[in-house]
């Protein structure tokens, strides 16, 4: 019984990995649309204490994105000393993703990470508005010598072919992960047959 009690604790331990960051966080990888992206790659995470719905700035608990081209990095993170994110109209979570519809008025749905660097600005801006030429996507970045250079700047009423973007996504389980937990059930089933020989045997069955 301790045996199989402690494969059904690795298995649930297993299964809690993905997008989960903490009881009641939920943490999302950005997403990366090298399309709009002007040759830079994009990655990073935000992390919220669990709202589900529309967010405020509030529920974002942490955050950090980096910016990538020709093997060269930029990262900024809510731990750094002079950041600060802003939030303009309508950004939803759900369990799996942070989404950004286009705005219904003449205004913009807009969210955005600022991190002041060597008395520079670094900055990844979602600007998501009814019409393409009010729309945008854009990023800013210092380098190590204190120089601030434009990243992407790009129009656009679409990311990745969707109206309503995704901004995040909490990642699919991964090929190791799905094996890890085809492997505990595996041996769960074979201690459960082995433990059902032994049952006979005492019992002479």
């Amino acid at each position: 019984m301790r045996r199989r009690n402690q494969i059904i604790s690795t298995l649930l331990m297993l299964l809690a990995i993905p997008g989960v960051a903490s009881a009641g966080s939920i943490t999302y990888q950005i997403n990366n649309y090298p399309a709009v992206q002007n040759g830079f790659s994009l990655s990073g995470t935000i992390t919220t204490d669990g709202t589900i719905g529309d967010l405020a700035v509030k529920d974002i608990t942490a955050w950090s994105w980096t910016i990538t081209e020709l093997g060269l990095s930029y990262t900024y993170k809510s731990t750094d000393k002079n950041v600060f994110i802003s939030l303009r109209g309508q950004l939803t979570a759900t369990a799996t993703q942070i989404t950004m519809p286009p705005a219904l008025d003449v205004g913009r749905n807009k969210f955005f990470f600022v991190d002041k660097v060597k008395g520079e600005t670094a900055a990844l801006i979602w600007a998501h508005a009814a019409l393409e030429t009010t729309s945008y996507v854009y990023a800013d970045y210092v380098t190590a010598a204190g120089t601030p250079l434009r990243a992407w700047y790009t129009h656009t009423d679409k990311l990745g072919g969707q109206t309503v973007w995704v901004i995040a996504s909490v990642p699919e389980p991964s090929a190791l992960h799905l094996a890890g937990i085809a492997f505990g059930c595996g041996v769960f089933y074979v201690s459960s047959c082995q433990s059902k020989s032994r049952s006979r045997a005492r019992s002479g069955v």
